[in-house]
């Protein structure tokens, strides 16, 4: 099994930084198993209103996916708190 968490907070750094933001661990740690939408409201509490978290949301969930495909990790479903089930 392949954990997927841990590449998706480390997706968090570069993306973040075309943006112009520099996130920590202990922000990314708040985040886990937060919808979308209330990992928002964190970081616009964290960074301010303005935070382009869906722009950069987009982002690293792209650069996750091809982490994932370059490496040939086999991917399933996976249970998703934005959705009740999607694609990795």
């Amino acid at each position: 099994m392949f954990d997927t968490e841990r590449l998706y907070m480390d997706t968090w750094y570069p993306s973040a930084r075309k943006y112009g933001y520099e996130v920590n661990e202990p922000l990314l740690i708040s985040l886990l198993g937060k919808t979308a939408e209330l990992g928002r409201k964190i970081c616009e509490e964290h960074f301010g209103l303005g935070f382009p978290f869906y722009e950069i949301r987009k982002d690293r969930l792209s650069l996750s996916n091809a982490i994932i495909k370059e490496n040939g990790i086999k991917v399933g479903l996976s249970i998703s708190p934005d959705t009740n089930i999607d694609m990795i």
